[in-house]
């Protein structure tokens, strides 16, 4: 493995790996310069596993996300899935109660004891809205027949 160190101006040096492309680190001391060393030789060898398992290693400018033919700016991650929307980004006036007395997000997916810290937050985002603390409540207990959680059968 090759380590190349160089003289920069103000005393530092310029330890690169030329086995891994892209990386480079700057030491002062010689304290500094022998962890510098020691981390060219992972860079290196991090960059034999990317090779021998036929990756790009990221610190090759393919992997910046530059195109190497003609140096445009790629898409760093296309295959990327969209985030998931948190809950508490939701506007506090869509959510809602349901015929039990919990809090439903807007998406109807998940529904939340009132007791809990996300429809806690929730409430509270609401009265700082000006809007009441719960959103016009349904009838306690259920219309179908059936009775609600907890109830003995």
């Amino acid at each position: 493995m090759v380590v190349r160190i160089e003289d920069l101006p103000g005393g530092l040096l310029r330890v690169s790996a030329p086995g891994a492309q892209g990386w480079a680190a700057a030491a002062r001391s010689p304290h500094e310069l022998a962890r510098a060393i020691r981390a060219a030789f992972v860079e290196h060898d991090i960059a034999a596993y990317a090779a021998s398992h036929g990756r790009v290693y990221d610190g090759e400018p393919a992997a910046l996300g530059v195109d190497a033919r003609g140096g445009k700016p790629r898409k760093a991650r296309p295959d990327r899935k969209p985030s998931r929307r948190r809950s508490d980004t939701y506007d506090p006036a869509d959510w809602r109660v349901d015929e039990v007395g919990r809090l439903v997000s807007p998406s109807r997916k998940r529904s939340y004891p009132v007791t809990s810290w996300v429809a806690q937050r929730v409430i509270a985002q609401r009265e700082a809205m000006g809007l009441p603390a719960l959103p016009d409540q349904a009838p306690q207990g259920r219309t179908d027949g059936l009775r609600g959680r907890g109830a003995a059968s």
